[in-house]
């Protein structure tokens, strides 16, 4: 009997032990250390929409400014910003180079908070970006004569919307205007069509026109000049679940597009030959098209695009005005 009793003493001891020593391995050596941690999610690659527009995205890919950040970065072409959009909401990626405000409003309005602004771009009078164009045997010379007229745009809301704000600012009843909307691989033979009368959209598609002898400059600045100026044209997005899951790939994929944008300062030139090759632009076309202004996060007037959504409501452009607490990445 006494050695039963002992047997089962000695097994409830190392039975004991064993259960101290997983517990030790199990605790972490300070209470508060899981706490201090972020949840991150395991992330091998970025993944980048972007639509045909230049944007520092490219010059970041081809100089290699991502991989100097220990980051790898996909690039992923959608033929509109909507499509884009959509693949964000589905996860397949990350964010988008560029996507223009009246088309970021919108969504902001149905998904608040899902996105956050990284970089900023605007057409100004020294820089401009869209272009009002014009048939030379169609005697447009002045606003009132757009009357009756048709102009040919990309399909899609943000191109009504901001030719809406253009043609209000001109004073124009939109009544009178007619809208030719079509995928950009058809602006260039729309605007041939005998019954077009005007072009009213971004580059290169204006400097195509130009170069052919198509047309005659109406505005090299229009959103600048009948907007406002600067005017926000568009922005650098990311998905905020993205960034929360991944904020130091975020301030490093910040970084390189910073670096993008320095770059396009000082070596325009080069920028341009970037831009020929991710476009598949004529060298002529690329070398003579308008540059708009890119900002860095930084330095974004974040009043000037307050101002827009406040203009665009007033002109009852957009049904409410999108809330932006949450629309700028907080550096």
């Amino acid at each position: 009997m006494k050695n039963a009793q002992k047997i089962s003493l000695l097994i409830g001891a190392f039975l004991l032990v064993l259960f101290l020593g997983a517990l030790f391995w199990i605790t972490p050596s300070d209470p508060q250390e899981s706490l201090k941690k972020p949840v991150v999610s395991e992330l091998t690659e970025i993944q980048m929409g972007y639509i045909p527009v230049p944007q520092p995205l490219f010059i970041a890919k081809e100089k290699k400014f991502f991989e100097e950040e220990g980051i790898h970065v996909n690039l992923v072409e959608f033929p509109n910003a909507n499509a884009n959009l959509e693949a964000m909401v589905r996860g397949d990626v990350h964010g988008s180079g560029s996507i223009a405000y009246f088309t970021l409003f919108p969504f902001e309005l149905k998904s608040p908070g899902f996105l956050t602004t990284f970089v900023s771009g605007y057409e100004t009078k020294e820089k401009s970006w869209s272009q009002l164009i014009v048939k030379k045997d169609r005697a447009i010379k002045e606003p009132k004569d757009f009357r009756g007229k048709k102009i040919a745009m990309r399909a899609g809301l943000s191109s009504k919307i901001q030719a809406d704000a253009v043609f209000k600012g001109m004073g124009l009843d939109l009544s009178t205007l007619t809208y030719v909307q079509v995928n950009p691989d058809l602006l260039i033979s729309t605007f041939s069509n005998p019954e077009v009368d005007a072009f009213l959209d971004i580059q290169p598609f204006g400097t195509i026109l130009l170069n052919q002898q198509l047309g005659e400059l109406f505005a090299d600045h229009p959103r600048a000049d009948y907007i406002m100026d600067p005017y926000p044209l568009a922005a650098g997005v990311l998905t905020r679940d993205f960034v929360l899951k991944h904020p130091e790939e975020t301030k490093r994929f910040v970084k390189a597009i910073e670096k993008a944008i320095d770059f396009i300062e000082t070596n325009e030139a080069d920028s341009r030959q970037i831009y020929t090759s991710y476009l598949k632009l004529d060298a002529d076309v690329a070398n003579k098209m308008p540059l708009f202004q890119n900002v860095k996060l930084k330095d974004l007037d974040r009043s000037a695009i307050e101002s827009l959504v406040t203009w665009a409501f007033d002109y009852e452009l957009i049904e409410k005005k999108p809330n932006l607490q949450t629309f700028f990445l907080e550096q």
